[in-house]
Order: structure tokens, then sequence, then C-alpha cells
């Protein structure tokens, strides 16, 4: 295992690493599943080989010239490719943005903008009864009372 590993670390694809060192993918999976300590292992070569790959697509594209444009980009671009899905955090395009916390908050700031609102355009009194300053629109339901969404 530390030895396909290794190889897996220079960028080489699990098929030929395992073929190279007399073992099936399965085994190497198989192994990794089982044993922790070797599933992390491997994990450290996956990772590890993002950036041979990486490295490997700037020699091709250092290299490339006018008669090897087209062969290469495809090259480069399969290359970033692979690095992207083994480290998508540092080579991948898509970047994402967490957000924590339930929606049940904003439905209710949605809400309380839309009574908001209506009060301005029907100028009417915080007073009135919550039936008048209901407001449907295609995201919103009625609003049954007023009281509920002035917890402000």
């Amino acid at each position: 295992m530390e030895r396909v590993c290794a190889r897996i670390e220079q960028g080489e694809l699990i098929a030929s690493a395992s073929k190279a060192e007399g073992v099936t993918r399965s085994a190497v999976w198989e192994w990794a599943r089982k044993h922790a300590d070797l599933g992390d292992m491997y994990a450290r070569a996956r990772d590890a080989s993002a950036d041979a790959l990486a490295e490997e697509a700037l020699e091709v594209a250092r290299a490339s010239t006018s008669e090897t444009y087209g062969a290469d980009r495809v090259r480069i671009d399969t290359l970033k490719w692979a690095a992207a899905k083994r480290r998508p955090k540092e080579y991948g395009d898509k970047q994402s943005i967490e957000v924590s916390g339930g929606i049940e908050h904003l439905h209710l700031d949605a809400l309380r903008s839309i009574s908001a609102k209506s009060r301005i355009i029907n100028d009417l009194p915080t007073t009135t009864s919550p039936k008048l300053l209901a407001v449907t629109t295609s995201d919103a339901q009625p609003i049954d009372t007023v009281q509920d969404l002035d917890t402000e």
C-alpha cells in the first residue's frame, strides 16, 4: 500500500500504480476501507497527487509550441480537471459560500418587509386590523397577524 500510494502521490493513476505493484485497484480500495490508517494514507496520496497533476499541466503549457497547441490544450485541461476533482478547494473553479442558520428567520424577515411595505403603500396605521394588511405575492402566503411579525 505504501508503494502504491507513493506512485499515486506522483500523479499516477490508481490502475497503473496498483498494477505496477502487483495488486488490483479493488484490493487497494478494500485495504483503505478496512484499515483507517491505510485509508488515511490513500487519502493523503490522492490529495498530494493534485499538486503533481497541476505541476504537470504547467510543464506541458511551458513546453507547448504552435504545432502541438491543440493536443497540449486537451492534455492541460484534463490535468486541470483531475487536479480540481482531487482537491477542489485548491484547484476547483467553483467557489461556494457556506451559510449557517435556519431558513426560518429569513422567511420572517421577508414577511416583515412585506408587512412594512404594505403599511407604507396603504398608508395604514399599525393598529389597523391585520386582515387589512394582508399581502399576497407569488413568494409569500397571506399574513394573518401583524403582531406576530412586529417582534423588533
